[in-house]
């Protein structure tokens, strides 16, 4: 399913490996980060838009040094 936010669709539900076996996706209302945890299951991990600007901003402002630098290359991209 595709979702329209402003200018550009945005896929929903769909999974994508971010690395270090961590999968991310969009319900339509937050983005999802599920992980393999220690007992063979998965953890699941819900960000809304509150919680993921505060993410981004813990990497620019406490993380640094490549963090920082890609949280503000991403955030010049359209």
């Amino acid at each position: 399913m595709t979702k329209t936010k402003g200018k550009n669709p945005v896929e929903i539900n769909h999974l994508v490996s971010v690395g270090d076996s961590v999968d991310a996706y969009f319900d339509g209302v937050g983005l999802w980060l599920t992980a393999a945890d220690s007992h063979g299951g998965m953890s699941h991990i819900g960000l809304d838009a509150s919680c993921f600007e505060q993410v981004l901003r813990c990497a620019r402002d406490r993380v640094g040094g490549d963090f920082a630098a890609l949280v503000a290359k991403v955030g010049r991209e359209p």
